[in-house]
């Protein structure tokens, strides 16, 4: 009866693990998008009396980010703002240029949002819960629908590569 037991929490243990490990299944590989050099160089800050007025109101997180230097795609600075509890909101600024672009997810709509990007790699991961409020089975479980995708970074916009969804019983991160 024992072994039984353990066997079958182990089989439990393994959906369970599979279940969370089956959002990264499929997703592309940061490597296949190396960008050709990192920016080392003195950053340029934006412009937030003319061209990136719109996000003057986040001037000193921007401005943080810029002098934490590259951190994605080369020469961009992916900067992740909290706007509340699960909350996340993002921008991407070029670190020779100084322009300031929008991250295209983030805020209420897109909670939990959980980025994974690197320096050398214009590829981001991005996964957030499609609802906010909470769903429960006829079990009384809480449910929540989760979204992936994989991004790719061309200079000016994101376009969407793949794209995943699927339920899980708790948080999407």
């Amino acid at each position: 009866m024992i072994k039984q037991l353990v066997t079958l929490t182990i089989f439990v243990l393994t959906l369970n693990s599979q279940a969370s490990a089956d959002l990264w299944l499929g997703q592309l590989d940061f490597e296949d998008f190396r960008v050709e050099a990192v920016h080392d160089g003195k950053p340029v800050f934006p412009d937030f009396d003319a061209r990136d007025k719109w996000a003057r109101k986040f001037r000193t997180r921007l401005r943080s980010g810029v002098e934490n230097g590259t951190n994605f795609a080369g020469h961009y600075a992916l900067i992740e703002i909290g706007c509340g509890t699960s909350c996340r909101h993002a921008y991407v600024t070029d670190l020779i240029s100084g322009k300031v672009f929008n991250f295209p997810y983030g805020g209420e709509e897109h909670y939990e949002m959980n980025l994974v990007y690197y320096p050398w790699s214009s590829l981001v991961h991005v996964q957030w819960r499609s609802q906010r409020d909470a769903v429960y089975s006829t079990e009384g479980e809480f449910l929540a629908q989760c979204i992936a995708q994989d991004l790719e970074w061309n200079g000016t916009n994101f376009n969407v590569l793949r794209e995943k969804s699927f339920e899980t019983k708790g948080y999407c991160n």
